[in-house]
């Protein structure tokens, strides 16, 4: 399966290592990742089309996912902002992916030999490997899951520094002057952090001293108010502003945010974007009626898949939930049929629940990314654990993180 052997240097280039710590050597593996299948031309008529369907976005998800983070993942110097949880994300779609793939070949079914499988060498592209064997792509799985637990397991053999990382964590008790509703004031993404101007310093602070030596926290405005977390809506790729938003403010935050974040003031007749539209880095669910030019510059900006939905009969699905890359919180009232469709959707673990002491306005009182979230002052305890769950936000012992992955591997091969 191919390692790459590395040692301190080459992990953690010029950083001054403790001296409490010897030399720690570790094996870097070599990694293969999938390039796109099209079950539909194979398989279109021999399996139902729901079951094709989810099988080619299982699969899809585990490519894109792959070909974004291959880096990060062979090379542990090339840390993600939020502490290589992207790791564990990509395990979670191999495990969600492999059970389905099973069925192909299940009791020597003749399906095994329908599709062919690409995978190449994620360090040297022109080594591509096809086979028209489901078995392949079973054991291409197991070798990658196998992969990211060495990957895991490396990390914790690295010594770790505020720099290495960053620690999961919920901050409660916020307020924006006398409003609990934080969200409504504030927007968080894997890339940066918007915070409205005027609050108190104690608000801003509060920010800036768990995130600025990750991302840039921003004070601004839009459209000269301060509610910025419902006038907005961004991911780690874009910022999507409504057409209220003056040149200065758009200037400002082009100047602001990292090089690689598009900032695009956009003419939507529902300005409220924030209340619209709810998306993490790869999905978005939007109001059922903004403009089709609107849909497509979501699409284009944020580079996401955009889907026109409603939580629980409410048309402001920015409003009534909040998902990360990792899970997401939703309305109290939504289904159990509409919590399953929109988990399936999403492709993250959803959990329907309420902040702020039984605020039912899911966005105003929680802001959040893959590695922190901020809640209002009315937060309960337990609103505030269901929180921490859901967005996997609670630390892990370093030991039950691996005897966690060891364990799903074993079972899901099982």
């Amino acid at each position: 399966m191919g390692c790459i052997f590395s040692t301190p240097k080459d992990t953690g280039g010029n950083r001054r290592r403790p001296g409490n710590i010897g030399d720690v050597s570790v094996y870097v593996p070599g990694l293969r990742i999938p390039k796109p299948v099209d079950f539909s031309q194979s398989l279109g008529d021999r399996l139902s089309k729901s079951l094709v369907e989810r099988l080619s976005a299982l699969r899809t998800r585990i490519v894109v996912m792959a070909g974004q983070e291959g880096p990060t993942i062979t090379r542990t110097r090339r840390k993600t902002q939020h502490g290589g949880s992207t790791l564990a994300d990509l395990q979670q779609a191999l495990e969600d992916y492999l059970p389905v793939l099973l069925g192909l070949v299940k009791d020597g079914s003749q399906l095994q030999h329908e599709v062919q499988f690409v995978w190449i060498n994620q360090e040297d592209e022109a080594e591509e490997t096809a086979i028209s064997n489901a078995w392949y792509e079973v054991l291409s799985v197991l070798h990658l899951m196998a992969m990211l637990s060495l990957s895991q397991a490396n990390l914790l053999l690295l010594p770790r520094t505020s720099a290495d990382g960053y620690q999961p964590k919920v901050s409660e008790g916020l307020q924006f002057e006398n409003s609990c509703e934080v969200g409504v004031f504030s927007k968080l993404s894997n890339a940066y952090c918007l915070v409205a101007i005027g609050g108190s310093e104690n608000f801003y602070s509060t920010f800036e001293s768990e995130l600025a030596d990750h991302i840039p926290v921003v004070k601004t405005s839009i459209g000269g108010t301060r509610i910025i977390g419902r006038l907005c809506a961004g991911n780690k790729k874009g910022l999507l502003l409504p057409h209220t938003t003056t040149d200065q403010e758009l200037q400002h935050l082009r100047n602001s945010l990292p090089d690689e974040v598009v900032v695009q003031r956009i003419e939507e007749r529902l300005s409220a974007l924030g209340n619209c539209i709810a998306c993490n880095d790869y999905v978005a669910l939007t109001h059922t009626d903004l403009d089709r030019e609107t849909e497509e510059m979501i699409a284009d900006v944020l580079g996401v898949e955009v889907f026109r939905q409603t939580i629980a009969g409410n048309i402001l699905v920015g409003s009534y939930c909040s998902f990360s890359n990792k899970g997401g919180l939703v309305h109290p009232h939504t289904s159990v049929e509409d919590l399953d469709e929109l988990s399936t959707l999403l492709q993250v673990p959803l959990v329907a629940g309420t902040v702020n002491r039984g605020s039912e306005v899911i966005a105003a009182g929680i802001t959040v990314n893959d590695w922190t979230a901020f809640c209002g002052s009315d937060t309960t305890a337990t609103e505030l654990s269901v929180i921490e769950n859901v967005f996997k936000l609670r630390e892990a012992q370093p030991s039950a993180i691996v005897d966690e992955m060891r364990k799903s591997l074993i079972d899901t091969v099982v």
